[in-house]
């Protein structure tokens, strides 16, 4: 019963496909079935662009981690004690300290992110840029290889979006025609020789 049951549904998506022959499908209908097709053609394509979108979002921001490391650098720091103020503390899962670090026998003081416990006296790694100023560490592979993920999701959404945008709009100027038309018959039934409406 479920196979004649889709092979039902196959011949009538068939009959609407925009070269059928059905002398009943309107102009209309045939612009609405051919842009369903076109979008069905351009969601497959959104999947490898998707793809490469996310390919070269990785490829830039691994580029760009490698930089950071060849520009910045590690030192240690010690904490001196948390934040000065509630509203300097982080509010994710990283709290800001102050600490102490030395750049080539200099010493610096200044807001760091540390994750975990904020002890004075604690020696944590930080990174600093060429000047020796605090700075957050370069994004690991696996942060790259989310933010490649989220640009390649966000891509096809947006795509897909705009598909489903499309045929709304279609679908709709196309409803419009038709009851134009409709209208316009109907508007002639009492005019046509032979029709009475009384």
């Amino acid at each position: 019963m479920a196979m004649a049951d889709m092979n039902i549904s196959v011949a009538r998506l068939w009959r609407l496909a925009p070269w059928s022959g059905n002398p009943l499908m309107r102009p209309s209908d045939r612009l609405e079935s051919l842009s369903i097709l076109f979008v069905a053609l351009v969601l497959a394509m959104l999947v490898p662009l998707a793809g490469a979108v996310g390919t070269s979002t990785y490829s830039g921001l691994s580029d760009a981690s490698r930089q950071v490391s060849q520009t910045n650098r590690q030192v240690p720091a010690v904490l001196l004690g948390d934040a000065p103020s509630p509203q300097a503390r982080g509010t994710g899962m990283y709290d800001r300290a102050r600490a102490e670090w030395s750049v080539d026998g200099t010493p610096r003081t200044g807001l760091i992110h540390v994750d975990g416990e904020i002890q004075v006296g604690r020696t944590v790694d930080i990174w600093i840029d060429p000047e020796g100023n605090y700075t957050e560490a370069p994004s690991t592979g696996a942060e790259n290889a989310f933010g490649a993920v989220g640009a390649a999701l966000m891509f096809w959404a947006f795509g897909s979006a705009g598909c489903v945008l499309v045929l709304l709009a279609v679908h709709s100027l196309a409803n419009r025609y038709r009851l134009r038309c409709w209208q316009r018959e109907w508007d002639t039934v009492g005019q046509t020789r032979g029709w009475s409406l009384n």
